[in-house]
């Protein structure tokens, strides 16, 4: 079992608890947030494991959201998910080596990116 956190920050109730359910039935601890700010909250330098993210939030989107924790000198590794494949930052998301998944995406693709996210 993998003790290192996914944080999983999505405002669909139901994504999260879908995508909680896959990753902890692999033994992943899964820490689960409906909001950018619940987790900013939570987050300090000592926070460990991989951020899983929808890119489009309200309020704070996903590339706004790392930014803010970029600029807290944190360099946990960040996976994105999206429903919107014309998303303007998703080639420069990849461009910095940054994992964006493009829903739906099929389970081996979400493990692989937070295998190689927690390998970082």
């Amino acid at each position: 079992m993998d003790i290192t956190p996914i944080h999983l920050i999505d405002d669909d109730r139901h994504v999260r608890e879908s995508l909680c359910l896959s990753l902890r039935a692999e033994g992943f601890l899964v820490l689960e947030y409906s909001h950018p700010s619940e987790f900013i909250a939570r987050m300090d330098s000592g926070t460990q494991g991989c951020v899983l993210t929808d890119l489009m939030m309200p309020d704070i989107d996903g590339v706004q959201l790392l930014e803010q924790v970029r600029e807290d000198g944190s360099e946990i590794p960040f996976i994105f998910m999206t429903g919107h494949s014309d998303h303007p930052a998703i080639s420069s998301l990849i461009e910095q080596g940054l994992s964006v998944l493009e829903k739906p995406f099929r389970r081996e693709q979400l493990l692989e990116a937070v295998i190689r996210a927690h390998s970082q």
